[in-house]
């Protein structure tokens, strides 16, 4: 209810009708498809801006679904999508549409899986760039994505006074901005379809959809699971299970299915769990990030719910320590790339060098640099040990102690 947002019921956002979104869509056209959960979602643009308009497959009297949308609108954060409006009479809901496409299509197309190569040392390839639309998610970028959905997962389990779970958390529901922001989307709809549904008495229309290789084990409906009602620990699962999709690039349900395999098996054999299953597609991801990434997406997709790592208080802060520490990755990747080669003088000026040096006479060194070695620090003269960051194998720029005795950089 809008009582529980402590927003009035009016507040819904702009309201279209059936006919321009119908419009917007092509008619609700097959290949604008974009999400077969509730009624359908289908990609569109109304005046100009790229929007996905969802149905929440019941539809209800104004009466039933403004209270139950107006909650929908106050859902605001920039880890979810941004509802933009809806038409209360036909259960349709107007979501903005990032940019940057569905992480599903993203991985899909620009990163099937193949096994990476390297050792992961410190500024490999892979950088910490942004997702790119149409080319390859770095790995820096697939943990940032991984942060932003645990933050949108914790914004909506703090909803008052109850949680609210996604509850369809999978690659799909994931957009990506331009910059590789990573957005949820739909976070809500599903209760606020049944919220409607229940309200008009009505059942919600729409066939529903398998979602076994993202959902919880004990959410499965009989006789495959217990039914569970949608919870944190249950997005704390899918959130594992897209993780293991970010980690090996496997997508759709058979590759879902075997990621937690795959991954616990080659974690087994350390010396070849970057070539078994890291995708290639993520560049070198560092040994050392890339197992601590997926030890988290492991209990993440424990089947057992017990088990699973708590969602605000180890998930999260988890995920963006190693977010964190891309950042370190790129520093040291900066420092490590070569400088721009120096052009040669014009031609004139070479005969100028010519005219003015005698035959056979070397040029005088510039001013100030005589006596200055250019080739670096002598053989056996690496830095110390003691300065080196037991984490990243960098000098420390910014060293802290640490309880365990040792001193690491701060981002670490």
């Amino acid at each position: 209810p809008a009582s529980a947002y402590g927003a009035p019921p009016a507040l819904v956002g702009r309201e279209f009708t059936y006919s321009e979104l119908r419009a917007a869509t092509g008619g609700f056209a097959a290949d604008a498809v974009v999400g077969r959960s509730l009624g359908g979602a289908w990609a569109g643009e109304l005046g100009g801006e790229r929007v996905v308009v969802q149905s929440l497959g019941v539809q209800g009297g104004d009466a039933h679904m403004r209270p139950a949308l107006a909650g929908l609108y106050r859902l605001q954060h920039p880890n979810l999508v941004r509802m933009l409006g809806c038409c209360i009479e036909s259960g349709l809901v107007v979501y903005e549409r990032a940019a940057g496409g569905r992480l599903s299509d993203t991985l899909a197309h620009a990163s099937p899986h193949a096994p990476a190569q390297g050792n992961g040392g410190v500024g490999a390839g892979g950088g910490s760039g942004g997702a790119m639309p149409g080319g390859p998610l770095p790995w820096a970028a697939r943990v940032r994505v991984a942060a932003g959905v645990a933050a949108g997962l914790v914004f909506l389990d703090s909803a008052r006074p109850h949680p609210l779970p996604h509850g369809q958390l999978r690659p799909s529901k994931v957009w990506l901005t331009s910059g590789g922001v990573a957005k949820l989307a739909l976070g809500g709809a599903a209760q606020c379809a049944a919220a409607a549904a229940a309200a008009s008495g009505r059942t919600p229309i729409g066939a529903a959809v398998d979602l076994a290789p993202w959902t919880a084990p004990e959410a499965l409906p009989p006789p495959h699971g217990c039914g569970a009602p949608a919870c944190a620990s249950g997005d704390v699962f899918s959130l594992g299970m897209v993780m293991l999709q970010l980690l090996t690039g496997r997508g759709g349900d058979v590759g879902a299915r075997g990621a937690v395999a795959a991954v616990g098996d080659a974690k087994r054999r350390p010396m070849g769990f970057m070539a078994e299953v890291v995708d290639r597609g993520a560049g070198a991801w560092p040994a050392a990030e890339a197992l601590a990434f997926a030890d988290l997406a492991l209990k993440c997709a424990s089947a057992d719910p017990a088990t699973r790592p708590r969602l605000r208080e180890e998930v999260l802060p988890t995920l963006v320590q190693l977010a964190q520490r891309t950042q370190l990755y790129a520093a040291a990747a900066a420092v490590q790339a070569p400088l721009p080669a120096v052009p040669p003088p014009p031609p004139q000026q070479q005969r100028q060098q010519q005219h003015w040096s005698h035959p056979g006479t070397p040029l005088p060194a510039p001013f100030g640099t005589a006596g200055v070695a250019t080739a670096g620090p002598p053989a056996g003269r690496e830095p110390p040990a003691i300065f080196l960051c037991p984490i990243t194998q960098d000098v420390m720029h910014d060293p802290v102690f640490a309880a365990d005795g040792y001193t690491y950089e701060r981002l670490a």
